[in-house]
């Protein structure tokens, strides 16, 4: 990692150093890391992106504010969640009524809505990061951030997204 650091980066040695030492004490922090990609990622587009980024990123797992992201960024961090739908790579469509768990389906999240109908049922279904109560819930228009996007994460770590255009 410190031979990354000092290639990609104009980071002083007494703090490469640093970085390298908490990697060995405690690699799982991955602190060399996440410097590396703040370093590089602000270089390629600028601070201001970065932040946003990180953001963006914290809010679709859970750890942030998603109202709060500008609906630019939103879209760009949601872009790896398309869907394939006819060999085309697009999210994934629904409206304000939609059945929560037939979004969830559609956004690929799962292979049923009975499958969808029993995660929420146990605690497991977020919408915007909100826990979803009601199996037979469905979704508002204030349910679509931006006018447009609704974000369904299941559990802690899968997230994905329906669209209204």
């Amino acid at each position: 990692m410190g031979n990354l650091l000092k290639v990609f980066t104009f980071l002083p040695r007494t703090e490469i150093e640093r970085l390298v030492r908490l990697t060995e004490e405690r690699p799982g922090a991955r602190e060399a890391q996440r410097r590396l990609a703040w370093e590089v990622t602000s270089l390629v587009h600028g601070e201001r992106a970065t932040t946003q980024a990180i953001e963006a990123s914290a809010a679709l797992f859970g750890r942030g504010e998603l109202s709060a992201v500008d609906a630019e960024v939103l879209e760009t961090a949601l872009e790896g969640l398309k869907v394939e739908s006819d060999g085309v790579r697009r999210f994934a469509r629904a409206t304000t009524g939609t059945r929560v768990a037939e979004a969830g389906v559609r956004a690929g999240l799962f292979r049923s809505v009975s499958e969808a109908r029993k995660t929420i049922a146990s605690g497991g279904v977020y919408v915007n990061n909100v826990r979803v109560e009601d199996q037979d819930a469905v979704l508002a228009d204030d349910d679509f951030l931006s006018s447009r996007f609704a974000l369904i994460r299941r559990g802690r770590k899968s997230v994905g997204v329906v669209t209204r255009d």
